[in-house]
């Protein structure tokens, strides 16, 4: 065993690892990081009736110390809103003594929900957006997520509301970019391709090596609009962009 030790360290080489020298972190950073959150202080305080562990005397507060300055994650939560609207009755209306013999009610105005018949508010919908298209969460993930909430959403209803979020209130404003990019002099086009859909033989997320395919408003009106399009491409291959 001691020989077979002896050759084994034999075997074994040297490495020599490259010595670096550590930045320090410059001052004044963490301030700024935390500058634009919102801020609370947690204040521990002397009891007036604590006396001087020495001597038995009265305690006089002279100033306040800062210990450690924290960052406390704040989870997210569901609550039940119920749309409640009052209902008013004119008292002279619908009398004997009235010229108008019929009853008048008055109800409170309320706003539009985002969808109708349906428990999603703006807040919910945006949610959903969000995870799915900003942080690459599919809805079948964000399934299990609203699950252990509170709330049984499937991603059937998650996928519907995208759908009609997207139709109802994007659209319009899609339009409205498409209509003043139709006033511009100049319009410049990038046709760089990308998959957009899911289809027999074919990925279901390609993602371009460029940037994708969007109409850049230059002209009078100025901006950094732009509008995408999803058409048949010439290869029989989907294309599409994006708008903003």
């Amino acid at each position: 065993m001691q020989e077979l030790a002896q050759e084994l360290l034999k075997e074994q080489k040297k490495i020599t690892v490259k010595s670096h020298e550590k930045t320090p972190r410059k001052s004044g950073i963490r301030e700024e990081m935390l500058s634009g959150l919102p801020k609370e202080m947690e204040e521990y305080i002397i009891n007036p009736e604590d006396t001087c562990p020495k001597c038995g005397s009265q305690l006089k507060v002279i100033g306040k110390q800062l210990i450690r300055t924290e960052v406390e994650f704040i989870p997210a939560k569901l609550k039940v809103k119920q749309i409640v609207r009052q209902v008013a009755k004119c008292e002279n209306c619908g009398t004997k003594d009235s010229a108008n013999q019929t009853p008048v009610f008055v109800k409170a105005a309320i706003p539009v929900p985002v969808l109708s018949h349906s428990i999603s508010t703006p807040s919910m919908a945006a949610q959903v957006m969000y995870q799915k298209f900003v942080m690459g969460l599919p809805c079948n993930r964000q399934e299990k997520d609203w699950f252990h909430m509170g709330l049984v959403l499937t991603r059937a209803d998650m996928a519907n509301s995208i759908i009609r979020c997207s139709e109802e209130w994007l659209s319009p404003i899609y339009h409205k970019i498409h209509e003043q990019l139709m006033f511009c002099k100049l319009l410049h086009m990038d046709e760089t391709r990308i998959q957009c859909n899911k289809e027999e033989n074919r990925k279901a997320y390609v993602r371009p090596k460029g940037t994708e395919r969007f109409l850049k408003r230059k002209g009078r009106i100025g901006g950094r609009n732009k509008a995408g399009s999803l058409r048949p491409a010439l290869t029989g291959r989907r294309k599409c962009g994006r708008g903003g």
